[in-house]
C-alpha cells in the first residue's frame, strides 16, 4: 500500500514536471485516498499504541486537566491535547474515532494550504509524502500544531494579520509547546528575502556555538513550564553528519535556485517560505549538537520545503521557456536530469523513513517495499506483524 502510493505520486509529479498534468480533481482524488490511509489506519506509525494508552486510560476530570496545565509542569501533554480526549471519552467515541477525527483536520490544513501556495501540487504531496508523512501517521500532537501553522498561521502572517497569527501559534502551542519556537518568524513578515551571504555567515556561527554550552544556557532563561519540555530532548550526544550534509544540500539547491531567479527577474522577491527555511537552517545549525531537539523543533521551518522547491523549480522553468533560452529538446533533456536526481534523492529519504518506523515500531518479518498497511477493518492483522500490537 505505502510503496504503491509513492509509486503513483513519483509518476504523476513526472507528468506534472513536463507539463503534462494540470488536473486538479486527479489531485483531489489522490489526495482524498491519501487522507482515508491516514484516518482508517490501525496500528501505524512508532506511537500509535502510546497514545492510545493514553486515551484508553485517561481519567482526568475537567478540573484536574485545568490544575496540571496551570500548576504541573512534568505532565507532558499539553492540555488543549487532554481536552480533546476528555471530549471524546465523554461523548463514549473510541481511539479510532479519535484518530480519524485529528487525521481528517490534519489533511484538511494540509489542502488548503497546498491548494493556496503550490503550483506543482503532486510534487508538493510527494515531498510531503516521502518527508514529513511520519508527523501526521505518528506524532498525532505535534502533527495537529503543523496543521494549524500551515492552515491558518501562514495564512493570517501573508494578510498582515500579526495578532490573529500569533493567537494561532499559542493554540498550537496548546497542543505541542516546542511550536513556540516560531513566534520570532511573526517579526519577518513579508519581508525580502534574507541576503544569502549574511545566512551563510550566520549558519557559520551558529555551527560554531553548537560546540559550546550557549544554546543550553539559553533554555534556562524559557519560563519553567517550557524548560522542563526542552530538557526531555537535550541529550548528552553529538550531531549527525549526514543529517547535516543532506540539510546543507537541500539549503545549497534551494540557494543557487533562488540567487538564478533574482539574477534573471532583477530584483528579490518577497518570500516568506524561504525566510523561514532560512531561518530554520540557521536555527539548525545552532543546535547541531542536540540532533533530537533540532529535529523536533526544525521540522516547524523545514515542511515550507514543500512549497520551496516545486515553486522555484517552476519559477526557473518559466523563465527559459520564456525567454526561449534553450531548445525545447534541451529543456527535456534538463528536466529528464532534474527528475532523476529529485526522484532518487526522495527514494531515499522515504526508504529511511520507513526502515526506521519498522525498527522503532518492532515489526516482526516486515520488508521495506513491502510495509503492510493495516485499518480498523482488519485491526486484529496489527497483533501478526507488530510486537508491540494491543
Amino acid at each position: 500500500m505505502y510503496y504503491l502510493i509513492f509509486i503513483i505520486l513519483s509518476i504523476f509529479s513526472f507528468l506534472e514536471i513536463f507539463g503534462k498534468n494540470k488536473n486538479d480533481k486527479g489531485f483531489l482524488i489522490i489526495f482524498l485516498v491519501l487522507a482515508s490511509v491516514l484516518m482508517l489506519r490501525y496500528g501505524q506509525g512508532t506511537d500509535y499504541f502510546g497514545y492510545k494508552l493514553v486515551y484508553d486510560f485517561f481519567g482526568f476530570n475537567l478540573d484536574e486537566i485545568i490544575k496540571n496545565f496551570i500548576s504541573s509542569p512534568n505532565i507532558k501533554r499539553e492540555i488543549l491535547f487532554d481536552l480533546s480526549i476528555y471530549l471524546f471519552k465523554t461523548l463514549k467515541l473510541s481511539y479510532e474515532v479519535f484518530v480519524g477525527v485529528l487525521s481528517l483536520f490534519m489533511m484538511r490544513c494540509l489542502y488548503k494550504f497546498i491548494m493556496k501556495f503550490s503550483k506543482y501540487k503532486y510534487i508538493t504531496l510527494f515531498i510531503f509524502y516521502t518527508t514529513y508523512w511520519l508527523y501526521f501517521d505518528s506524532g498525532i500532537r505535534q502533527g495537529i500544531a503543523i496543521s494549524i501553522l500551515l492552515g491558518y498561521t501562514t495564512f493570517y502572517i501573508l494578510e498582515n494579520k500579526n495578532f490573529k497569527a500569533l493567537i494561532s501559534i499559542l493554540i498550537a502551542s496548546l497542543f505541542h509547546t516546542s511550536i513556540i519556537i516560531f513566534l520570532p518568524i511573526l517579526l519577518i513578515g513579508k519581508r525580502k528575502v534574507f541576503n544569502t551571504k549574511v545566512v551563510i555567515i550566520l549558519s557559520i556561527v551558529s555551527f560554531t556555538l553548537a560546540y559550546t554550552k550557549i544554546p543550553i544556557m539559553l533554555s534556562t532563561l524559557l519560563p519553567g513550564n517550557i524548560e522542563y519540555r526542552l530538557s526531555y530532548y537535550i541529550i548528552d550526544t553529538s550531531g549527525n553528519i549526514l543529517a547535516l550534509m543532506n540539510r546543507t544540500l537541500v539549503f545549497i539547491l534551494i540557494t543557487v535556485m533562488n540567487k538564478f531567479i533574482k539574477k534573471e527577474i532583477k530584483q528579490s522577491p518577497k518570500d516568506l517560505f524561504l525566510n523561514i527555511f532560512f531561518v530554520g537552517f540557521i536555527l539548525y545549525c545552532l543546535l547541531f549538537n542536540q540532533p533530537l531537539l533540532a529535529g523536533r523543533i526544525g521540522t516547524y521551518f523545514r515542511i515550507f520545503e514543500i512549497i520551496i522547491i516545486p515553486n522555484l523549480f517552476y519559477e526557473i522553468k518559466q523563465i527559459n521557456l520564456d525567454r526561449k533560452k534553450m531548445s525545447t529538446n534541451n529543456l527535456k533533456y534538463r528536466a529528464l536530469i532534474f527528475c532523476f536526481v529529485f526522484f532518487f534523492a526522495f527514494n531515499i529519504i522515504w526508504y529511511k523513513n520507513i526502515k526506521s518506523w519498522l525498527v522503532q515500531g518492532s515489526y516482526i518479518n516486515q520488508s521495506i517495499m513491502g510495509y503492510e498497511y493495516v485499518s480498523v477493518f482488519n485491526k486484529e492483522r496489527i497483533n501478526q506483524i507488530r510486537t508491540r500490537g494491543l
